[in-house]
Formats: C-alpha cells, structure tokens, sequence
C-alpha cells in the first residue's frame, strides 16, 4: 500500500484496506523500522530506493503465484487428459519455470525459457523429467532453446539483458 499510495498513508487506513486491526497493523510496522518512517498519524517508506526494492518483490511475489497457479492448472489438466504422472511432472515443471515448450510432432522441439541464471541446471531438471516421462532423448537434446541471461560488468550495478537465440541446441549445454 506505501508504494501504490504515492509512498505516505495512516496506519489507521492501512487496517482499514486490509481488514485490520490498527494495533495490528501498529505491531507490524514496529517490526520493520528498517524499511517504514513514522510519524504520528502517518507511516512512509524511508526512500524511493526502498520504495522500489518492495515494489519490485511485490511484483516477484505476484508472479510467483500466477506461474504456480497456472503450472498446477496445466498440471491438472494433463491428468484429465490421461496424461501419465511422468509427463504432468515435465508440464508442470515448464509451467513454474516459464518455459514455452513448442513441440510440433515432427518439427524442432522448442523450449523457451525466461530470464535464468544457470540455463545448464534447467535444461538438466527438464531432460531428467523428459526422460522420466520416456520421451525421447535425443528429441530433447536436439531441441532448440532460448533464454535470456544477465550480461555486464560485475562490480557494479549496471547489467542488462541478452537473448541467446534458437539456434543453441540442448545438447551443448547439457553436456
């Protein structure tokens, strides 16, 4: 609420939006003075850099739960299809990690993962369920994969993104 509300509101409108008790909402924010500044009758984060580092959980928090909610939907759905156990592991999995499986039958398997920080431990959780599931290995160690991975200079704050194409294939990485 601090960071939506334009960074400044009472504890008394807090225990209002949420619910509440004000003596509750008092307690919590007693434990984070780290993170809040208070003033009679009003509570604030210390600085915008605070500020954005809340924001920024918030919005991990929230798509942490849309990416479980989706993966265990998927999840399900695979058991209504018949699909064995094996198989709604390596779904779910995809599912939680953000990873586009593209599998066109005959064509190339896709995977396409998100930002990650080792794609080498991925790709090995997904083979061990593909194989689990008894897919094909060497389907898998064929398919072509996409990420995304942090580049810059360490030491220092500055990072940015970059896109490792289509035509890097499973098995490099695996091995």
């Amino acid at each position: 609420m601090l960071v939506t509300d334009g960074g400044e509101i009472s504890p008394q409108e807090i225990a209002e939006e949420t619910d509440r008790h004000p003596g509750s909402v008092r307690r919590a924010l007693d434990r984070i003075p780290e993170l809040v500044e208070r003033e009679y009758g009003s509570v604030s984060l210390r600085s915008k850099y605070i500020a954005d580092l809340v924001h920024d959980a918030v919005k991990e928090a929230k798509e942490a739960t849309r990416r479980a909610a989706e993966a265990g939907a998927k999840a399900m759905e695979a058991a209504e299809r018949g699909v064995d156990e094996s198989t709604s592991a390596f779904i779910a999995w995809a599912a939680k990690h953000d990873i586009d499986v593209q599998d066109r039958g005959g064509g190339d398997l896709k995977l396409e993962f998100g930002k990650v920080d080792d794609i080498r431990k991925k790709l090995r959780e997904g083979f061990d369920l593909w194989t689990s599931a008894d897919m094909p290995e060497e389907r898998y160690r064929m398919a072509k994969v996409r990420y995304r991975e942090d580049v810059g200079s360490k030491g220092n704050y500055l990072s940015t993104s970059e896109v490792k194409s289509f035509a890097t294939r499973a098995w490099r990485l695996l091995d």
